[in-house]
Order: C-alpha cells, then sequence, then structure tokens
C-alpha cells in the first residue's frame, strides 16, 4: 500500500515538473523573439586639425647623369701599346688615357721629311747655280723648270708631313675632361678601330637629373625651382638641387616634358645611372587648417570628414585646398582642434556611435 503511494507522490512531481519546463521553454523563446540584436560599435582613431605649413609638390622620378660624358674612340687603327685606366680610374684633363702602336706612322714621316729635305737640297743647288751665273741660257731654262718641280716637291712633302703629324697625334688619346673612366671597353693590345668606342669618360663633380613632367604639371615647374631627392644607396639623405632646364616641346609618344635638375656632388655620392625619387615644391601656405590625408571621405564625389564629438561620428563636407605627401589642407568646414577620424570610419555612416582607440598627436 505504501509502494502504490509512493509511486502515485512520483509521477504527480514529475508531471508538474515537465509541465513546469514546457512552460519555462515557451516564454524563454517568446522573449528571445523580441529581442533586437544591437549594431556593434566601430573603434577608430583620431586626429585634431591643426594650424601649420602645408607645401604641394610634384612627386616624379629619374636618372642621375654625369654633368659631362664623353665616349673615347680613336680616330685612326692601330694596335693598343698603353692602356693606363681601369674602371673607376679618376683622370685628369688632358691625361694620356690610350696609345696606339705609332711605328708604320713614324716610318712615313720619316720618308716624307727625307723626301721634303731632297726636295729642298735640289732647290738650294738650283738656286745658287742662278745666282752665280754659271749655266747656259738653255742649262738655265731647264734648271729653272726643274727648280719649279723641285719646289713643288717640297710643298707636297711639307702637306704629307702635315698629315702624318695628325695622324700620329692620333694615336694618343687624353682626357678632353676630369673626370671618372667607366664602361672600359679596350684591353692591351687589342687592336683598335676608328671612331669604335674605348671607353666613358664622365665628370661627376656636378650631376643632372633626368625627369619627365607630365601636361598638367608642367605649368607649375620653372627654371631656379627648388628639388629634393633621395636615392637608394642613401636611403636616410635628401640631396637638394635646382631645375636648371626645361624642354620646351613634349614628347609625342607619352606627352611628357623633359627637365634637368643640377645638383653639386662634392662627396661623389651620387654616380651616373643611379635612380632618384624627386620632390618639388611649387607652393606653400605658412598658416593652413590641415589634417592628414587619411581624415579625408570621398562620397558621391564629395569631400568629407568625420567629425568625433561625444562618441558620435558626423559627417561633415569640407573644402581642400594644398595637398602634400601626407596631410590636406581644409579651406572651408573645418575649425582647428576639431577632432576628426583618421582610420576605421570606412564604413560608419553619419551619426553613426564609435569608440575611440587611438589618439594620434597634434604635430
Amino acid at each position: 500500500m505504501n509502494n502504490k503511494k509512493y509511486l502515485w507522490t512520483l509521477l504527480v512531481v514529475l508531471l508538474f515538473t515537465l509541465i513546469g519546463w514546457r512552460i519555462y521553454g515557451s516564454y524563454a523563446k517568446a522573449n528571445a523573439s523580441t529581442v533586437k540584436p544591437g549594431k556593434a560599435i566601430t573603434t577608430v582613431e583620431v586626429k585634431k586639425a591643426v594650424i601649420g605649413p602645408i607645401a604641394a609638390s610634384i612627386n616624379t622620378t629619374g636618372t642621375i647623369q654625369g654633368i659631362q660624358e664623353a665616349t673615347i674612340a680613336a680616330k685612326t687603327s692601330g694596335r693598343i701599346q698603353y692602356l693606363g685606366v681601369s674602371d673607376g680610374t679618376f683622370v685628369a684633363a688632358g691625361q694620356t688615357l690610350v696609345e696606339l702602336d705609332a711605328a708604320e706612322i713614324r716610318a712615313q714621316m720619316d720618308q716624307a721629311l727625307a723626301n721634303r729635305d731632297n726636295a729642298q737640297l735640289n732647290v738650294d743647288r738650283l738656286h745658287n747655280l742662278f745666282t752665280e751665273d754659271v749655266v747656259a741660257k738653255q742649262q738655265l731654262d731647264n734648271a729653272n723648270a726643274q727648280y719649279y718641280v723641285y719646289d713643288a716637291q717640297v710643298a707636297q712633302a711639307s702637306a704629307s708631313i702635315n698629315l702624318v703629324q695628325a695622324q700620329l697625334a692620333n694615336t694618343v688619346l687624353t682626357a678632353p675632361f676630369s673626370g671618372t673612366i667607366f664602361n672600359k671597353r679596350a684591353v692591351l693590345g687589342d687592336m683598335a678601330s676608328a671612331n669604335l668606342p674605348l671607353m666613358t669618360l664622365v665628370d661627376t663633380s656636378k650631376v643632372k637629373v633626368e625627369i619627365n613632367v607630365g601636361e598638367n604639371d608642367i605649368a607649375k615647374l620653372a627654371v631656379g625651382q627648388t628639388a629634393n631627392f633621395k636615392v637608394d644607396a642613401y636611403p636616410d639623405q635628401t640631396f637638394t638641387g635646382t631645375v636648371s632646364e626645361i624642354s620646351p616641346a613634349a614628347d609625342l609618344k607619352n606627352r611628357t616634358f623633359k627637365a634637368w635638375i643640377l645638383c653639386d656632388n662634392p662627396d661623389q655620392k651620387l654616380r651616373s645611372g643611379m635612380f632618384a625619387r624627386i620632390n618639388l615644391p611649387y607652393k606653400q601656405i605658412d598658416q593652413a587648417v590641415k589634417v592628414p590625408k587619411d581624415a579625408l571621405v570621398i562620397r558621391d564625389q564629395k569631400a568629407y570628414v568625420f567629425i568625433i564629438e561625444d562618441g558620435t561620428a558626423k559627417l561633415t563636407p569640407i573644402v581642400t585646398g594644398l595637398e602634400s605627401d601626407t596631410e590636406i589642407e581644409i579651406t572651408s568646414g573645418l575649425l582647428p582642434e576639431t577632432i576628426v577620424s583618421i582610420l576605421g570610419h570606412e564604413t560608419i555612416n553619419d551619426n553613426d556611435k564609435v569608440a575611440v582607440g587611438k589618439r594620434g598627436g597634434d604635430k
């Protein structure tokens, strides 16, 4: 009897427990269906708008060249019997670089000199006969004719001497200016041919940087304008030069204008053929309201920034001015000291709530 009563009591407890779980489940489900998920808050990095200088500039690339370059080539053929330089050798103006074997030319010179001397002896002998009047009239006439022949031979021999002297001078190649040898092709004992390059001489006491400037930027360029540039060999050093020349006509293939920047090179750090990255400032404002360029937002082809106030992002229209590599001038729509988003605002909208994750410096 007691067992039956126990079983009935257990069944009743289980029944009420089941009913309770069903009621709780329905209630929880109903409440869950009425809760709406909240929008995640975006974290942004911010910075203040500041007043300071900003410079607009043209950024381009170029190739460094020596102020002077010359290809050294022989004017005559001959075997190289002296070669006094190597790649990287610095030479002074007038220094001998190459000598060609001149034995054959010297033999021609000796023969020309002998011909002239013999002709001159004959002229002198006949002249003496004329002045001493020791020849007959017929002999005199014959001698007089011969005199002119010998005199012509003297002139011809003298001309040959001059020609051979020029050929002899062409066997010695000297430096036309002071500079450094590079791209040497000649080897001692080689046979040099006329007009065949043997080496190149470059003067890098100053260098020129050749650049190409687009049609949109050419009006911003002027002779005498300061230019700054860097090269990969010295990444921490900035070199400064001036625009020395601007081409008056564009290259029809790419519609760009060539220009050259002249730069002193006393330490010989800059070498011909180096690649340079050039910055050409063309306008500067000393007191401009400016923000990092990363703050700029373009929507529907209009410029905005997100001003951050009390955790809210406010999309604000602005008018921009000069741009540098990293900053942009705001001519209207933004006051100094205003806090703007510079990172993380790519997906937010006007009046969205945001969290400030990092505050940038104010300089």
